[in-house]
C-alpha cells in the first residue's frame, strides 16, 4: 500500500512559529499520532511518501535540510534529493509533450478541424535530424540543440516552454488573419493555415521562460543581500519606496493646488487669501528628507517582519 503526499510542507511544517494558529498545531500533532499507528492488511506493507522543494538557506539546514517538522523527518525513514533533470531526461520531456501535441494535432486533422498537414510537430524536431534552428552546431539535430539549450531547466518549466511555444504558433495563425482580413478585397473569415511546431519555437520561449531555480536563487540572494544592510540590497527597495511615496505626496499636491484654486475663486478678494486657498497650499507637501525618513521607516518594518518570518 502506497500514501503518497505532494507538497509536504504545507502541512507538515514546523511547529510553534509565531503565526502558526492553535488548530493546525493540533491537526499536525493528531496525523503525526495516527501515522504512528497506521497498519494495513495482514502481510501488506504501507510506504508512505511525500514530496517538497522548500529548503532552509541557513546554518539550521545542515541538521534538518528541508522546512519539514523534526518530528516528521524521524518518520520519514530514508530522505532523497532529486536533482534538475540531465540531458536524457530532458529529451524524454520533451519528447513526451511534442508527441502529445502532434497526437492531438491528428486528432483535430482527423475530425476536419484542420487541414491535411496543418498543425502538429515538425517531422525533423520529433526525429531529431538537422534543421534550421538557431544556434544548433554543425550536424545537430533540432531536438538535441533544444535539450542543450534548456540545461537548468525542471520538467515543470519544460512543460512551460512547450506550452508557450504552442501558443507563440497559434498567436501567429491569429496575426495573420487579422493581417489577411485587413486587405482590400479579403472574403471575410477565412482562416490562415496553421503551420508546425519547430524546433526556432521551442529556442525562441527560451527568452520567455527562465529557469524556475534560477529566478528563485536570484529573489533568496536578494532577499539575503538586503537583510545583511549592505550590497546593492537596499537600494531598489527603498527607491521603490521614494517613488511611491513621491507619487503619493504629488498626487496629494496636485488636489490641494486644485482646492486653493477653488478657494482662491470662491474668496472676496478673488486672490487665492480664501480659508480653501490657505488649506490648500504647498505647505502640506513633505520634504525629501520626510520622504527618505518614511521610505528608512516601511523598509525597515518590511524586514523586521521577514526577519521574524524567517525566524518562525
Amino acid at each position: 500500500m502506497l500514501s503518497s503526499y505532494d507538497e509536504v510542507d504545507a502541512f507538515l511544517t514546523k511547529r510553534g512559529g509565531a503565526s502558526e494558529h492553535e488548530a493546525t498545531l493540533s491537526a499536525k500533532t493528531e496525523f503525526m499520532q495516527l501515522w504512528d499507528g497506521i497498519e494495513g492488511a495482514r502481510g501488506m506493507r504501507v510506504l508512505v511518501m511525500g514530496a517538497t522543494n522548500r529548503r532552509v538557506a541557513t546554518e539550521e539546514a545542515l541538521r534538518s535540510p528541508w522546512c519539514i517538522d523534526e518530528a516528521v523527518l524521524r518518520r520519514f525513514g530514508l530522505q532523497y534529493e532529486v536533482g534538475l533533470p540531465g540531458a536524457p531526461q530532458r529529451r524524454q520531456i520533451l519528447l513526451k509533450h511534442l508527441a502529445r501535441h502532434e497526437a492531438e494535432s491528428r486528432a483535430l486533422r482527423a475530425a476536419q478541424l484542420l487541414a491535411p498537414g496543418e498543425g502538429g510537430v515538425e517531422a525533423a524536431l520529433l526525429q531529431d535530424r538537422p534543421s534550421a534552428v538557431p544556434g544548433s552546431r554543425p550536424g545537430e539535430g533540432a531536438l538535441s540543440a533544444v535539450v542543450r539549450a534548456t540545461e537548468g531547466y525542471s520538467g515543470s518549466d519544460l512543460t512551460e516552454v512547450c506550452a508557450q511555444a504552442a501558443q507563440d504558433v497559434l498567436a501567429e495563425k491569429w496575426a495573420q488573419e487579422e493581417a489577411d482580413a485587413s486587405q482590400p478585397g479579403a472574403r471575410p473569415g477565412a482562416p490562415a493555415r496553421m503551420r508546425q511546431l519547430r524546433g526556432s519555437d521551442l529556442l525562441a520561449a527560451l527568452q520567455l521562460v527562465k529557469p524556475s531555480t534560477a529566478r528563485a536563487g536570484a529573489y533568496a540572494a536578494g532577499l539575503s543581500d538586503g537583510g545583511s544592510g549592505g550590497g546593492g540590497g537596499d537600494d531598489a527597495p527603498l527607491q521603490w519606496l521614494m517613488a511611491a511615496a513621491g507619487a503619493m505626496s504629488a498626487a496629494a499636491a496636485a488636489d490641494g493646488g486644485a482646492a486653493g484654486r477653488r478657494g482662491g475663486a470662491g474668496g472676496d478678494g478673488g486672490g487665492g487669501e480664501g480659508p480653501s486657498g490657505a488649506a490648500g497650499g504647498g505647505g502640506t507637501t513633505p520634504s525629501d528628507e520626510q520622504l527618505k525618513a518614511l521610505g528608512l521607516l516601511l523598509l525597515k518594518s518590511i524586514r523586521g517582519s521577514a526577519g521574524a518570518g524567517a525566524a518562525s
